[in-house]
């Protein structure tokens, strides 16, 4: 195998294991449904090792935020589904994975870069806490449901700036 294909293996991965824990979820074994979720998660060292080999391509880098919100989003869809987590706030963070998804599809469209940065790794770090969070319904849910939202419209907005000054451009 080509160390080319690993980060993209790596971000699959993340999109296909959203089944099991989706899974895991609905049958009420959290420690499984954990454990597997955070094996997901390291997968998202995909871009770190397509960089690290050289082989940072199109297609990893519109997978990525994809499977991120696959794999966030399909695991608070089953919560929701199980009347464990709240739909408006589900559809909130769609809403905000749409705008920033719509803006970066807009740029790809005029060939130009979509540089990831802190900021918004920021607000995926944030939703993959609170995946967890929300699973095993940790006291402080409700603020960091708050934190996670702002933070994730901040980068929606952000990227919606970052588009106009694009198209300026």
């Amino acid at each position: 195998m080509r160390w080319t294909a690993v980060p993209n293996i790596l971000t699959v991965t993340r999109l296909v294991l959203t089944i099991p824990i989706c899974m895991l979820v609905f049958t009420s074994r959290e420690t499984a449904a954990l454990i597997v979720y955070l094996i997901a998660v390291l997968t998202d060292l995909d871009g770190w090792v397509a960089r690290k080999t050289g082989s940072v391509s199109k297609l990893g880098t519109a997978l990525d935020p994809v499977a991120d919100g696959v794999l966030s989003g399909g695991v608070l869809l089953a919560l929701v589904l199980l009347d464990r987590f709240s739909l408006v706030v589900l559809l909130l963070f769609l809403l905000a994975g749409l705008i920033r998804g719509a803006c970066m599809l807009l740029v790809y469209r005029r060939k130009q870069p979509w540089p990831s940065s802190l900021f918004s790794k920021s607000s995926g770090i944030l939703l993959f806490l609170l995946v967890p969070w929300a699973m095993l319904d940790l006291p402080g849910l409700w603020p960091l449901i708050i934190l996670t939202l702002l933070v994730n419209f901040a980068v929606a907005l952000k990227r919606v700036r970052d588009y106009a000054l694009a198209r300026r451009a």
